[in-house]
């Protein structure tokens, strides 16, 4: 073979060989092709569904709780699909989480500015019940009709419950009760808790307890029963009792509330449970309506001061028993005896006489005796200090000596205009101490009835003894005591009967005592 075919054979190889490889690289060219347009698709697709994610999926979880399909299912099992899922169940928590934190944060305010509003509104109601109980009081104690007391007694009663609700809607605000009182017996306490419901006739209570409730807690058990007392009466025929009874135990004393009502169904029951245990949280702005205080605010105080309400039982009667439990710890020991308020010995009994003073004692000088109208006979001083059984004055005036309880004096016959005239005392009868006359004076350390001789009563002008002033007892109208140190005037018996004919005169003058 020549060197032509050699190289004929050669290019002719090389030429197939490079053929070959055209089509080869040809082949792959459009498979490289194809696979780019898939990528380049699938590229496109992603985007596609970003944007899908961003402004269709996360606002429909936004809206609605749940982002919807996806824009390319053939995705689905992709790792960007995955991602995106993922990337959806973590702004949903968040989302979730965020919702919530608004929503409580929206209830929060809702619920501070509802206390708010309500608290301003009971502080200014309890101000004005306040201002109308103390004008209903001193209505009771300035009038003395029988007819205007009956009238008055029903709306100090009204204005009392009216009192008790706005106590009860403060205490949900988070306010003190109102008031703040010393230790007191828990008999007076329940019976506080009594006088501030409407049916008050109703309720039976039974039982002398001798404990005291600290001054802390003495209002918030007062609200207390007041509010459990009202929820028996509500719930019970009117033609029931409301009974309330007392149990003493170690650690505590518990006031026990029945009534013969419906009774309670096991929903309300637990319900009612929650709530008296002040641990679940009240709050206004979930209250049903009508809105329902009393056992909110019941649990409210109990959990605020330490006490104990449970309503789970059934009482006898088949209705419901309400418990209140007071710890130890919130009683008080029972006051010690008061200190007598003079240490002057006790008045002797009428009738009898104390034995003299060993010393010699001074008598008093005697008053002198009306011309016109005779006084009374002297009568023992043991005697002069008792009241007749049969008549005592609740407006006696401080200036007023008892009668004898030996005999009592007539009613002079004639006016008082045919009595001899009374001599006139310049200055003196006006004076805080030209009064000290009315009566003799006693020698320091003399007791009562001690002394000789003693002094006929002292007369008005109308011929009258004039009461003299009751030692140790208690008037409507005060006047000054009368000082024991100053001497008897010479002329007490003019200056006395001058001074009650002059009472009423307002001008001043010197004092000539």
């Amino acid at each position: 073979m020549t060197l032509i075919q050699v190289g004929a054979l050669t290019l002719a190889v090389l030429l197939a060989v490079t053929a070959a490889l055209a089509v080869r690289w040809r082949r792959l060219a459009r498979v490289r092709e194809a696979e780019l347009r898939q990528a380049q698709a699938k590229i496109t697709a992603r985007d596609e569904e970003a944007v899908h994610f961003v402004e269709t999926r996360l606002r429909r979880l936004a809206d609605k709780g749940r982002p919807g399909p996806s824009l390319h299912p053939t995705l689905a099992e992709t790792d960007f699909a995955r991602a995106q899922e993922r990337a959806l169940q973590a702004i949903s928590v968040i989302a979730r989480e965020s919702a919530r934190r608004a929503e409580r944060q929206i209830t929060e305010k809702a619920e501070s500015v509802a206390q708010a509003s309500v608290r301003a509104v009971t502080q200014s109601l309890q101000a004005l019940v306040a201002e109308q109980q103390i004008a209903i009081t001193a209505m009771l104690e300035g009038h003395h009709s029988d007819k205007v007391l009956a009238d008055l007694i029903p709306i100090d009663h009204a204005c009392s419950q009216l009192a008790r609700r706005a106590q009860i809607v403060s205490v949900l605000t988070g306010s003190w009760p109102g008031r703040q009182r010393d230790d007191s017996p828990l008999l007076e306490v329940v019976r506080g808790g009594v006088s501030r419901i409407r049916d008050y006739r109703r309720v039976r209570v039974t039982g002398e307890p001798t404990e005291h409730v600290t001054s802390r807690v003495v209002e918030p058990v007062v609200l207390a029963v007041a509010e459990l007392l009202d929820n028996a009466a509500r719930h019970s025929a009117p033609g029931t009792d409301v009974e309330v009874g007392f149990v003493s135990a170690h650690n505590g004393i518990s006031i026990v509330i029945d009534d013969a009502g419906i009774g309670l169904t096991p929903e309300e029951r637990d319900r009612a449970g929650r709530l008296l245990t002040g641990q679940e949280p009240v709050r206004l702005t979930e209250m049903r309506n009508p809105p329902r205080f009393g056992f909110a605010g019941v649990g409210m105080l109990a959990s605020r001061y330490g006490l104990r309400v449970q309503v789970g039982q059934e009482s006898v009667h088949g209705g419901v028993r309400a418990v209140l439990h007071i710890p130890r710890e919130l009683l008080a020991a029972p006051p010690a005896p008061s200190r007598p308020v003079s240490q002057m010995p006790p008045l002797p009994e009428p009738g009898s006489r104390p034995a003299a003073s060993a010393e010699p004692q001074q008598a008093p000088q005697p008053l002198p005796q009306r011309a016109a109208q005779p006084a009374p006979a002297p009568a023992p001083v043991a005697a002069s200090h008792g009241f007749q059984e049969s008549y005592q004055d609740p407006y006696e005036d401080s200036f007023g000596t008892p009668q004898p309880a030996t005999h009592q004096v007539p009613a002079p016959q004639q006016p008082a205009a045919h009595h001899a005239p009374v001599p006139q005392q310049p200055a003196a009868h006006h004076q805080p101490d030209s009064y000290a006359a009315a009566e003799p004076a006693t020698p320091q350390g003399a007791g009562p009835g001690e002394g000789e001789t003693h002094a006929p009563y002292p007369v008005a002008e109308d011929g009258l003894p004039v009461r003299r002033r009751q030692r140790g007892g208690s008037h409507r109208r005060s006047r000054p005591t009368v000082p024991s140190s100053r001497p008897p005037a010479p002329d007490a018996g003019r200056a006395f009967a001058a001074f009650v004919r002059g009472s009423t005169s307002n001008h001043d003058e010197e004092n000539t005592l």
